[in-house]
């Protein structure tokens, strides 16, 4: 039998959700039925090559580091924002005519697109391609898209919606966003939902490890380092709250990812004297950032949008209780009072929920048994037979 041929396609400048979503599908689709190829860019290939071979990944270059030497990068950033000019879509303007060439040779049946920048390139290559090939876009993030949204990409939201509309078939992990796309396009049925998933691999052997938390302090764990979007200023805020109005000292933060020496986390925490119950971890590889939420007590997710972030899957699958923010489709996974609970931005009403959470070891307990109770339902194995079902679907002409 012949193979189907598939193309995923990702642009990036360093490995994050939908870049591990991309990893997991190469990973574990059946490789006996579909030839995969990854199409990337020069910043993010090098995690990808352990999985494919060389002649099945094809990088457009560097469009987002261009040089290695960080001050050279920063110089670029500056006058880029000085003569109002968009580098990265300068550049895949440029490169345009050989990705088309790229297809055409390999003959892909189905190309599935998964964030902004790599998105609308693949827009602009339908224009040239034979209309054999299917294109697909799982929409990772809200793309500006909502009217509240603070701007965050890189296109403009007319240039991004007319990218849109020319995709064939579209996938998100959450029913907000396809309520997105509808109030930009008419998709009709041309979509479908696939969670995000949960890998038991690394996660069963650690939940085999007894906790270490021998102190009767509470741990806690946020895993978005600075990133405005994830909220890092919003829990700064309702610790402080935790701390010094309810008079809660029995607790301990734990901050991954790296933060810069003029952090607003780091000015905060000096700010409300508060920096005694917190630990700046940095940057923690893959799986070892599981080994962090496996000995926390309370996993928290403050963000200001969101999709179904991938370390509230993680989570899910380490069993433990939950406090996170109502936004975007973090609520269609975290079912307040059942597997978490679930605060609006504001740091008064996510101070509430966690002193709740945190005087509360029943609590605790029984979220965290209904999140072992819910988790199968992710495993990655099961999630990618849906990827496998939509491609063929796709080379059926099924969309």
């Amino acid at each position: 039998m012949e193979k189907i041929r598939v193309a995923l396609m990702i642009f990036s400048k360093s490995m994050g959700g939908a870049e591990a979503v991309v990893l997991k599908i190469i990973a574990l689709i059946d490789h006996d039925q579909f030839d995969v190829f990854l199409i990337t860019n020069d910043e993010i290939m090098d995690f990808f090559i352990p999985y494919l071979k060389k002649d099945h990944i094809y990088s457009i270059g560097r469009i987002f580091l261009l040089s290695n030497n960080t001050f050279i990068n920063k110089v670029i950033y500056k006058l880029c924002i000085w003569g109002n000019i968009n580098i990265q879509k300068l550049l895949i303007d440029r490169k345009l005519i050989k990705l088309v060439k790229y297809i055409q040779r390999n003959n892909f049946i189905i190309i599935h697109s998964n964030l902004e920048l790599d998105m609308y390139m693949l827009s602009k290559a339908k224009k040239y391609l034979r209309n054999q090939e299917k294109i697909i876009f799982t929409m990772h993030s809200s793309l500006s898209l909502a009217d509240k949204d603070i701007p965050f990409c890189t296109l403009k939201k007319n240039i991004l919606v007319d990218a849109l509309k020319v995709y064939d078939y579209y996938t998100s992990a959450c029913h907000y966003f396809v309520k997105l796309l509808k109030s930009h396009l008419a998709i009709q049925n041309k979509y479908e939902i696939i969670e995000n998933g949960i890998d038991f691999n690394f996660i069963n052997a650690l939940l085999q490890k007894p906790m270490q938390n021998k102190k009767e302090i509470v741990q806690m764990i946020f895993l978005g380092g600075e990133r405005f979007l994830k909220g890092p200023d919003i829990l700064l805020k309702a610790l402080n709250i935790l701390v010094n109005q309810f008079q809660i000292r029995s607790i301990h933060l734990n901050i991954l990812r790296d933060l810069s020496n003029n952090s607003l986390v780091f000015k905060l925490a000096r700010e409300f004297n508060i920096e005694q119950f917190i630990s700046y971890v940095g940057y923690v590889p893959f799986p070892k950032h599981l080994e962090y939420i496996h000995y926390s007590d309370i996993f928290i997710l403050p963000s200001r949008t969101e999709g179904i972030a991938n370390s509230l899957m993680e989570a899910i699958g380490m069993e433990k209780p939950i406090v996170a923010t109502d936004v975007g489709g973090t609520g269609e996974i975290v079912i307040d009072g059942q597997n978490g609970l679930l605060s609006t931005t504001d740091p008064i009403q996510l101070a509430t929920k966690l002193k709740h959470l945190i005087t509360n070891k029943d609590l605790r307990t029984s979220l965290s048994q209904n999140n072992k109770e819910i988790k199968l339902r992710f495993d990655w194995n099961t999630i990618i037979r849906k990827y496998e079902k939509m491609y063929l679907k796709g080379k059926n002409n099924g969309f």
